[in-house]
């Protein structure tokens, strides 16, 4: 669903994300940032503007405080259409996923432990996955590479590199047979 979260809101609040009436040319910049700075309060202001190439869709001017803060602005008349605000349904789900539901320590004392879970079953999510590539691999392809570890380098072999007559076919970890090729100069262990 959070994937979705910027169509959901645009279909949810189009007079956030869009201009009443598309006029001739948009305001200059300076202007419009002027417009927006004289509401903000004296701590709060402009970190910058997206500006999209649809005329119909109003520009986000992003504030510096509170974080991740934005206003909506019409381009034609200056006017402010509405702030950024993540809607409940998205706050709660981004918090589900992130965290668990675990609410964050206001002081940072203690453990987070919603995101401490979510970071170790990821962790442990991505070794399962490793493995499960490693171990299925063999099985199901004929191996078309192998790697030919000599005394001062190792290389990368592969089907079809010019062969070296003199040397004998090696087997490369349990995989399909091929010859063991002349090492690459430069290329050390």
């Amino acid at each position: 669903m959070l994937v979705f979260e910027n169509e959901v809101n645009e279909l949810m609040w189009p007079e956030l994300y869009f201009v009443k009436q598309v006029e001739a040319a948009p305001l200059p910049v300076d202007q419009l940032l002027e417009k927006v700075a004289a509401t903000l309060p004296d701590d709060v202001s402009v970190s910058g503007v997206s500006i999209s190439s649809d005329p119909e869709r109003t520009y986000q001017v992003s504030l510096s405080k509170p974080r991740r803060s934005s206003v909506y602005v019409d381009q034609y008349t200056g006017e402010i259409t509405g702030k950024n605000q993540r809607s409940g349904f998205f706050a709660f789900m981004f918090r589900m996923h992130r965290w668990l539901l675990d609410s964050m320590n206001p002081g940072g004392e203690g453990i987070f432990w919603g995101k401490m879970i979510v970071g170790v079953s990821t962790l442990m999510f991505v070794v399962v996955l490793i493995s499960g590539i490693i171990v299925w691999w063999p099985r199901t392809r004929p191996a078309n590479f192998c790697i030919f570890i000599c005394r001062d380098c190792v290389s990368l072999c592969c089907p079809g590199w010019l062969q070296t007559p003199e040397l004998k076919p090696s087997s490369c970890f349990g995989l399909r047979k091929h010859w063991a090729y002349r090492c690459v100069p430069g290329i050390e262990a």
